[in-house]
């Protein structure tokens, strides 16, 4: 078993602080949903910008200007970042620099990309892009014995299995459920595994469910359940497995602002949630049975602070929910129970900026039987889904359109499916094609055939763009040629005032409003003002309802952020519609 932690220890924590003086292998998860993955290293949103004040005055950290800078932010001694809701809108938003940062191998499932899935809908028939998706990124020196997108094995080909480069063990999933079913499971990139060799990591994020769509909620449920038959079946092999990431669904009452607020007991809360009620059935000190089926998880945050309050992950921002840390706590790591007994310490990092979930993290201690592997003198065969295989695959051709399409064929050849086990890493290959990585955009190939038109200042040709901004030739004069019609412009043409001679009754002013007139405005503007709330007195805040049978429809709320009753820094609860003015 871990030590217990001491009275000075605290979950929460800055990752810096909590990785100074222990030896161990460092293991994140972190949801970045509030921007995503492109928002967050984008090149012009370094961890200098911020974002302007919003209406509970708060200015959030815009990104971190590229991938390396985000990484390093969660420590220099970190081996392993599993990240949710990266919300790619397929993998040609990764790019080499995203993909294979300096140092790291990255493994990636992505919505709507996935092989042999089509892209998921929403229950309105709409596409689903820039949705969900999840990556692990691994430290290059770590060993890596397999990978897999998605938990159900759908989307593995069976030639992979074969050859032992799949994580493998699927238990009676085809048992539960068809192909079809299994791989739109898989379609959101919502799960990426990868063996560590000590053991399998779950990368996973869990679907949410924000309104009453019975799809939706067994769309969650048969996810959970694929994820329990995965997990058992590596287990039943004898197999060590930890599963991180967003699960959206909290444990018990003292993870969770709203039931505390609302007095719940562990029992009612549970009833309300049949995520809840799966969730207790696998870890350690629930309800599940015991013997084959017994629960064989431990979320080894409530081993180590089984009291600790206010201990939260995820909060509602728009509502300024964090300032008085009104949330929920939602994500974890769990563990089996060997594992668990070698993580020497827990915790969460609230104050990390860039999303609306806070990272968690666990450290294995080092030595242990649960630790990572170094790939030593003998290498690390590159997985084919790893992102260093796919940037060599590219790194190998002639041409960077060759990357793409087959030459003399239309069809495209998808570099991330087909690559082979490569010896060599990314960063090799680079510097073989002199230090140029390529591209993992998807091009588009050329129209044959199809000449462009090219503007031209010469007869019969299109003006260029640059005659639209150069100088007017404000007082030239008609040729001879041209009649005495050419000299005035025509109608729609706006004449430049500065540039002729005004009459003096063109420049007279406006008439002023009356007294009268001001005041009926002021009264109307006067009406239309914001209501002030009961319990602070202040201005309410105007919000629209998004979802349900008033969606569109307009209110007014107290200005405060979400916070418990009786506080008097947070929302005292008003709530008035606004007026509709019919014509």
């Amino acid at each position: 078993m871990a030590p217990p932690p001491s009275d000075s220890d605290s979950p929460n924590v800055t990752l810096p602080e909590a990785l100074t003086g222990l030896e161990g292998d460092a293991i994140v998860s972190w949801n970045i949903g509030l921007r995503g993955l492109r928002q967050l290293v984008a090149s012009d949103r370094g961890a200098d910008k911020t974002a302007a004040k919003d209406q509970h005055g708060v200015s959030r950290q815009l990104g971190y200007g590229c991938i390396d800078s985000l990484l390093d932010s969660l420590g220099s001694d970190v081996d392993v970042v599993a990240l949710q809701e990266c919300k790619l809108t397929s993998r040609s938003d990764l790019s080499p620099e995203i993909a294979c940062p300096s140092g790291w191998d990255s493994y990636h499932a992505v919505c709507g990309d996935a092989s042999g899935g089509a892209i998921p809908t929403t229950s309105r028939g709409r596409s689903k892009t820039g949705y969900a998706g999840v990556a692990t990124y691994v430290r290059i020196g770590k060993r890596v014995v397999a990978a897999e997108e998605g938990v159900t094995g759908a989307l593995t080909p069976p030639e992979r299995i074969a050859r032992g480069d799949a994580v493998g063990h699927y238990g009676r999933m085809s048992e539960a459920f068809d192909r079809a079913r299994m791989l739109e499971l898989d379609s959101e990139g919502r799960c990426v595994l990868v063996d560590l060799g000590a053991f399998v990591l779950f990368n996973v994020y869990v679907p949410s469910l924000s309104s009453d769509d019975e799809d939706r909620e067994r769309f969650k449920l048969d996810f959970l359940v694929a994820v329990e038959i995965r997990y058992r079946a590596l287990l039943d092999a004898g197999r060590r497995v930890v599963l991180c990431g967003d699960w959206n669904v909290s444990y018990g009452v003292i993870d969770s602002a709203v039931a505390i607020e609302e007095r719940l007991m562990d029992e009612a809360l549970c009833e309300r949630n049949q995520s809840r009620q799966w969730l207790r059935r696998q870890v350690s000190g629930g309800e599940g049975a015991k013997g084959a089926e017994r629960d064989p998880l431990v979320d080894v945050f409530r081993r180590d602070y089984p009291a600790a309050r206010g201990a939260y992950t995820c909060w509602n921002v728009s509502a300024g929910a964090q300032l008085t840390n009104y949330g929920s706590r939602i994500d974890y790591f769990l563990c089996d129970e060997v594992t668990a007994a070698s993580v020497a310490r827990c915790g969460i990092a609230p104050k990390h900026e860039g999303s609306d979930h806070a990272p968690v993290f666990i450290i294995v201690r080092r030595g242990s039987d649960c630790s990572l592997k170094d790939t030593g003198n003998e290498g690390n065969a590159v997985n084919p889904l790893a992102s260093s295989a796919c940037v060599a695959a590219a790194g190998r051709q002639a041409r960077l359109t060759d990357s793409f399409f087959k030459a003399g064929a239309g069809a495209p050849n998808d570099i991330w499916g087909s690559a082979e086990t490569v010896g060599g890493g990314v960063h090799a290959m680079a510097n073989a094609n002199g230090g140029d990585r390529g591209c993992l955009a998807r091009s588009q190939p050329a129209l044959a055939g199809v000449k462009r038109k090219h503007g031209g200042g010469g007869a019969g040709g299109a003006a260029s763009i640059k005659s639209f901004f150069g100088p007017k030739d404000v007082g030239k004069k008609p040729t001879s040629a041209a009649s005495a019609d050419d000299t005035n412009p025509p109608p729609d043409v706006p004449i430049d005032l500065g540039t002729r001679d005004v009459p003096a009754q063109e420049l007279t002013p406006a008439p002023t409003a009356s007294i009268e007139t001001v005041a009926a405005w002021k009264a109307i503007q006067k009406r239309m003002a914001p209501p002030k709330c009961r319990g602070h007195g202040l201005p309410c805040k105007v919000r629209t309802v998004k979802e349900g049978a008033n969606k569109g429809r307009g209110f007014f709320c107290c200005p405060k952020p979400k916070g418990m009753k009786g506080d008097k820094n947070a929302d005292c609860g008003f709530f008035q519609w606004e007026k509709v003015y019919r014509k």
